[in-house]
């Protein structure tokens, strides 16, 4: 029998702590030995993994940026190395820009018995625990980035379960008591205008996946800058009817203006603040995407829809996930 949404977010907690005893964090000791220009791709949910990836090697002074696997079938190669993330090691997209690439080739994969010619493996070894049963990746989004995580920080076991706890606990709370300006927001646009920048992009890009895979809502990003260029329209033509989902890691001269401005052209708002906490900006941002999970559940329930059981589109999804075509 299928977990339902309240049993999956149960389990997440214990799911998440067993993970961070159960991996050896010494596989990720092969990211020091990285130099020179790197790129770390995704497909799909685990392009969310690639984006945060890419922040923790700038901070560890490597010079990352995070693209789709596709790109790397269609650009110049001009960077030394390439690492994908592939929660199975087997995605057809991450496997054909690893092939095409000539540089050094990494793999990240929840996968411990991957093998690949040319290419070092780094293996988070994690796959035969409690299988999460979701249609919507909770887990194996937040395992990686939090593997991630402490290898940024040097965390020790201890250290990550107590930051995991505290944050789980916290964004629980958080999303129950949090209010939008207006009433439920299932009684309004499924549009959401998401406003985010450099310090929010994991989150942003995490959101923007969920809310199109579990069908909760449409989706439209702005950078926080560009939308001082033009993407105030949207809002504007649209009789102020859409909900705004606004991310906030830094609070900057730049949310301060655009929060004064904007709040009127909303019907709903939902602002996501980590600033206050006394982290790093890549603790707050693995914060900002476990809040965004939390709050997606609420959404869920308003909306009486269930994220461990999507209703889906079986023909098109059995026709198009085991695609091995060009890409």
């Amino acid at each position: 029998m299928k977990k339902t949404m309240e049993e999956t977010f149960h389990l997440l907690n214990a799911r998440l702590i067993d993970a961070n005893y159960m991996i050896d964090e010494s596989s990720l000791a092969n990211l020091n030995e990285l130099k020179g220009t790197t790129i770390a791709i995704g497909c799909g949910g685990s392009l969310v993994v690639a984006n945060y990836l890419s922040k923790v090697l700038m901070e560890k002074g490597i010079f990352s940026i995070f693209k789709n696997a596709r790109d790397i079938l269609h650009e110049k190669q001009l960077v030394d190395n390439l690492i994908g993330f592939s929660y199975s090691g087997k995605t057809h997209g991450i496997q054909l820009a690893l092939d095409h690439f000539t540089g050094n080739k990494y793999l990240l994969t929840c996968n411990t018995n991957m093998e690949k010619d040319n290419t070092k493996i780094i293996s988070l070894g994690y796959e035969n625990m409690d299988k999460e049963e979701s249609y919507i990746s909770l887990s194996s989004t937040l395992i990686p980035m939090g593997e991630l995580l402490k290898f940024h920080k040097n965390m020790s076991k201890y250290e990550f379960s107590k930051f995991l706890r505290e944050i789980l606990e916290e964004a629980n709370k958080w999303a129950y008591q949090v209010n939008w300006k207006n009433n439920k927001v299932s009684n309004s646009s499924e549009v959401f205008e998401i406003f985010t920048g450099n310090d929010t992009s994991t989150t942003a890009l995490f959101l923007e996946s969920l809310l199109v895979e579990a069908g909760l809502g449409i989706p439209i990003l702005h950078d926080k800058y560009s939308f001082c260029h033009g993407r105030s329209t949207l809002a504007y033509k649209n009789n102020k009817k859409h909900n705004l989902i606004y991310l906030m890691n830094e609070q900057s001269e730049l949310d301060d203006f655009l929060l004064s401005l904007i709040k009127n052209n909303y019907n709903n708002i939902m602002i996501m603040d980590v600033s206050n906490q006394n982290m790093t900006s890549l603790e707050k941002e693995y914060y900002l995407t476990v809040k965004s999970i939390f709050f997606c559940k609420r959404l869920a329930e308003e909306k009486n829809m269930d994220l461990s059981q999507v209703g889906y589109n079986p023909y098109v999804v059995r026709k198009v996930y085991p695609y091995k075509g060009e890409i």
